[in-house]
Parts: structure tokens; sequence; C-alpha cells
């Protein structure tokens, strides 16, 4: 039964995350959308700790990392199929790159900052 739980518990957490993640991906609203990014992972890590899930630290942050790594070239891939549509040296291509490269650095960002913040508060709550 912890299993199920803690599937559900990923799947849920996951989902929650890429909702923010809508956000904190976008230029203007990467520093808006942090506070509430590390209240995100607060919240999971705590909520890992009081459901007693410890066995599932590991596999919850391994998981993570592996999910939002597929998430992240989906879309890579996905941007650069758009791109085939312009020719490069057009002045939407210029543009549509430079934000493809702006949304890929603030997925990265925003996925460290998911998995430190899980981590540590994690850590945190399991050693006091």
């Amino acid at each position: 039964m912890e299993i199920v739980s803690f599937i559900i518990f990923i799947f849920v957490s996951h989902q929650i995350l890429m909702q923010i993640f809508r956000f904190s991906t976008y230029h203007k609203y990467f520093f808006m959308m942090l506070p509430i990014l590390i209240v995100f992972g607060v919240l999971v890590a705590w909520l890992l700790y009081y459901f007693e899930m410890h066995s599932f630290f590991l596999w919850l942050i391994f998981l993570e990392v592996i999910w939002l790594r597929y998430v992240w070239k989906k879309d890579d891939e996905n941007g650069r199929y758009s791109l085939l549509h312009y020719e490069e040296n057009s002045e939407d291509y210029k543009i549509i790159k430079e934000s493809m490269r702006k949304t890929d650095i603030f997925y990265f960002l925003s996925s460290i900052v998911y998995i430190i913040t899980v981590s540590i508060v994690y850590l945190w709550l399991f050693n006091t």
C-alpha cells in the first residue's frame, strides 16, 4: 500500500509542479514564481516526511530528475521541430530561437531550485 501511496503522491506533486513551471519558465514571471516554487518544494518535502515515506525519498529525487529531464528533452525536440517552418536567417527564426534558449535556462533553473529545496528541507526534517 505504501508504494501505491507513493505513486499517487509523486504523480500529483509532479502535475502541480508542471503547472508552476508553466509560469516559472516564462521570461517575465520567473522571479515572481520563484517563491511559489520554493514553497511548493517545502510542501512536498514536508508531506513526504509527514506521511512517513522515508524509504521513498531517494526514489522521489531520482524519479523527479528523470521525469524533469524527459519533459525538458521532449519540449526541446518540439521546439526544434517548430523551427523547421522558418528560414534560418529570418527575424522570426531568431526570435523563436532566443525564446527557446531562455525557456531552457529557466526550466533548468526551476528544476534545480525545486530538487534542491525538496532535498534540503526533507533532510533537515528527517535529521531533527
